[in-house]
C-alpha cells in the first residue's frame, strides 16, 4: 500500500477507537468532542519515512468565544476551526515530543537496507515498530491516561484555561516566539473572567514586548484592547 493508503487506514481505525470515548466528529486527522465552551480534540500527525511512516499524537481544545474575539485582530479565516491550545502527548508525559516509527510491509526491503546502513555508520538506532495495532492500542491508552485527564482539568472552564495560559506547563516560556498571540489570548481571557484589574495589568506587561518584538502586530493588539475596554464599560466593570 502507498503512504496515503496506510495513513487513511490508520486514521479510520483510530477514529473507530476514539468514538468509544465520545470523539464522534472528525476533520482530516483531528477528532472532536463538543463541550459547552467549544470542543476538545485529539490529533494525529503523519510523516512519510523510508521504512513506512512516522506518527505523532496531540491533545487540545477550543474555546469558541476566545477564538471569535481574537480572530478579528487581525481577521483570521481559520478562526472558526482554530485550536485554542494543543500539546504533544509526550509533553504531557513529562518528556520531549513523542513519535512512533512504523514499519510497513510494502517498504520492508528498502527499509531493511536503510536501517542496516544507519546502524553500520553509527547513527542512533531507530525504534521502528511493525505492529501497527500495537501502536494504536498504545496511543489510545495514552489518550486515556494523559490526554483526557488533562482536558478534563483545563478545557471546561475559562478560569482553568486562564490558569493554564499563565502558570501551568511553562506555557509562557514555551511561547516566547508566539508571545503576540499569547498576549491577545490572555487579555481576552481576562475579559471573559470579568477581571478588569488583571486585564489592565496584562496590557501593561505585554504591550512593550509586542511593540519591540512584534511591531507588525501592535495595531491589532491596540485595537483588541480598545474593543475589550469598551465591552468592560458596557458591562459596568471599571475596576
Amino acid at each position: 500500500m502507498s503512504f496515503q493508503e496506510n495513513r487513511r487506514n490508520f486514521i479510520n481505525q483510530f477514529s473507530l477507537e476514539l468514538k468509544k470515548l465520545g470523539f464522534n466528529k472528525k476533520r482530516e486527522t483531528s477528532f472532536y468532542r463538543k463541550t459547552d465552551l467549544g470542543d476538545i480534540r485529539i490529533s494525529l500527525g503523519f510523516e512519510k519515512a523510508i521504512y513506512g511512516f512516522e506518527c505523532s499524537l496531540g491533545v487540545g481544545f477550543r474555546i469558541d468565544t476566545l477564538e471569535e474575539i481574537t480572530g478579528q485582530y487581525p481577521i483570521n479565516p481559520y478562526a472558526k476551526i482554530r485550536s485554542s491550545f494543543s500539546l504533544d502527548v509526550g509533553k504531557l508525559m513529562g518528556n520531549q515530543y513523542k513519535k512512533w516509527l512504523i514499519r510497513t510491509s510494502d517498504e520492508k526491503e528498502v527499509g531493511d537496507i536503510f536501517l542496516a546502513v544507519s546502524e553500520k555508520i553509527g547513527l542512533p538506532k531507530l525504534d521502528v515498530i511493525e505492529d501497527v495495532n500495537g501502536v494504536m492500542s498504545e496511543m489510545i491508552e495514552l489518550v486515556k491516561l494523559y490526554g483526557i485527564p488533562f482536558l478534563d482539568k483545563y478545557a471546561y472552564s475559562i478560569e482553568s484555561v486562564f490558569r493554564l495560559f499563565t502558570n501551568d506547563y511553562g506555557y509562557l516560556e514555551k511561547s516566547i516566539y508566539l508571545r503576540n498571540l499569547l498576549a491577545k489570548d490572555l487579555i481576552t481571557l481576562a475579559f471573559l473572567i470579568n477581571d478588569k484589574e488583571i486585564f489592565e495589568k496584562l496590557v501593561e506587561e505585554n504591550k512593550p514586548i509586542i511593540r519591540e518584538r512584534f511591531p507588525f502586530d501592535i495595531d491589532n493588539f491596540d485595537n483588541l484592547v480598545l474593543y475589550l475596554r469598551e465591552k468592560f464599560e458596557i458591562l459596568g466593570i471599571n475596576n
